[in-house]
């Protein structure tokens, strides 16, 4: 597929993709060596032998880091198991006719993705370490640090859930509370659904005054908010699946489950939901499958984890549980997957952008038809949705999209943390730009998109 404009590149020195290059991707490998060592350090039984795979492992990060600061050729992935490294190699084959084969030289969303496939080609490789995710302890570090928030959430949803009759209807109560759950997806932050703790769900009057006002608010910073649209096609929906390209683990599981808690329990759109994880430790804190049952036994054994036992939590813990085992929430791939053996969901693994799926993937795009809805969280999923293209701002999504538009029904949460936009009105581009230059990076402004 031929973009009609430029991907985004370390090229341009004053680029968000110069800075990651620069700065932000050595200190990420620098974090894996740390996390290598530690581990070594801390195994007390561990053989010579053993120690001296992670000592190697930790050469080659060292090589990796020395060679992207040097703007050396990006080189052939040695991973014999993986699935997708042939897709990488080759893709590095053509770049060097280009001459666009270095650190600072290669597309920045294909260098991005080749670094995380070399990270674990050195994992695959070892003896010790093959199902070794070098970002676990972050990822559970980064949850823990978010308890009070989870408290909040568990205690709100738990009054949401608890003796609700699934609704067969929709009407403004229901609107103003999908809305606000969805927000609470996009910026998973606690303080968006505050508006919920002590809020009796019946208390239709209260609920429309109070979400109103508050959702006006909180709009102001969704620069391109394609919820009302959303909001136009889900209400007729009856029954049926919705799906989650999941991102982060940790807290924001935590909000897609909520979020996913909420659709089957309290609005008709969906039965079942089903949840789509990466297949590799990717992007740092990106899902695995084996993250979505351990964060449930964390909150279940929240006492253990939390270090403070909360009842909404282990309940709500509980609960989740449940519908996984019922088959009401699915995992794309089981979490007894083992890192780095094939599966139906390698594509998401890939250096691809989402539009070429329907060439790359067919058989995936086939299997989202089935969905009412597919849900991409995330900064990456938008960049790889809209092929992380230097788009002007103005761009329709449908147009970034390519050949996935019309595709399948899909929706896009984003907070925006990289140059590539795309969907906006011409004022809010001048004002944006005007006001705040760095609203395509800052983290401090988000585009809903929607395509059906």
């Amino acid at each position: 597929m031929t973009l009609p404009v430029p991907q985004t590149s370390p090229k341009d020195k004053n680029s968000f993709a110069f800075a990651s290059v620069a700065r932000r991707w050595p200190a990420i490998i620098t974090n894996v060596i740390d996390a290598v060592y530690q581990s070594n350090a801390l195994d007390k039984s561990a053989t010579a032998d053993k120690l001296d795979d992670g000592k190697f492992i930790i050469q080659c990060l060292s090589k990796l880091r020395h060679e992207m600061g040097r703007d050396q050729p990006l080189s052939p992935i040695d991973d014999q198991a993986a699935a997708n490294v042939n897709i990488y190699n080759d893709e590095l084959k053509h770049l060097e006719t280009i001459g666009d084969n270095t650190w600072f030289t290669a597309p920045w969303l294909f260098a991005e993705c080749y670094m995380y496939t070399r990270i674990r080609s050195y994992f695959s490789n070892s003896k010790y370490y093959q199902q070794y995710d070098p970002f676990k302890k972050q990822k559970d570090d980064t949850f823990r640090s978010s308890k009070v928030s989870v408290y909040q959430l568990a205690k709100a949803q738990q009054q949401l859930v608890k003796g609700i009759t699934k609704p067969t209807e929709v009407d403004e109560s229901v609107e103003i509370m999908f809305m606000e759950m969805l927000q609470m997806c996009l910026w998973g932050n606690a303080t968006d659904l505050s508006l919920l703790v002590d809020l009796d769900y019946g208390d239709v009057q209260k609920l429309q005054a109070v979400g109103k006002k508050a959702l006006e608010e909180s709009f102001k910073k969704i620069i391109k908010n394609d919820i009302p649209t959303l909001w136009n096609y889900l209400s007729s929906k009856r029954g049926g699946r919705i799906d989650f390209v999941l991102d982060n683990a940790g807290y924001e599981l935590y909000t897609d489950f909520i979020l996913a808690d909420y659709i089957v329990n309290c609005t008709p759109f969906a039965d079942e939901i089903v949840f789509h994880p990466k297949t590799i430790p990717w992007f740092v804190s990106d899902v695995l499958p084996k993250d979505a049952p351990e964060l449930i036994d964390q909150l279940i054994n929240a006492s253990d984890f939390f270090q403070e036992r909360n009842d909404d939590v282990v309940e709500l813990g509980q609960r989740w549980k449940k519908l996984f085992d019922q088959g009401i929430f699915k995992m794309s791939v089981l979490p007894t997957y083992q890192l780095g053996a094939q599966s139906n969901a390698d594509f998401w693994c890939t250096p691809y952008s989402y539009p070429q799926m329907t060439e790359k993937a067919p058989q995936l795009v086939q299997e989202l038809k089935q969905s009412n809805l597919v849900i991409f969280k995330g900064d990456l999923n938008y960049r790889k949705l809209t092929s992380d293209g230097i788009w002007d701002p103005t761009t329709s999504f449908q147009e970034a999209l390519g050949p996935l538009s019309g595709q399948f029904p899909l929706l896009s949460l984003r907070t925006n943390k990289a140059d590539v936009i795309v969907g906006l009105d011409k004022d809010v581009v001048e004002k944006m730009e005007k006001e705040y230059p760095d609203y395509r990076i800052s983290g401090k402004f988000a585009v809903v998109s929607f395509d059906k």
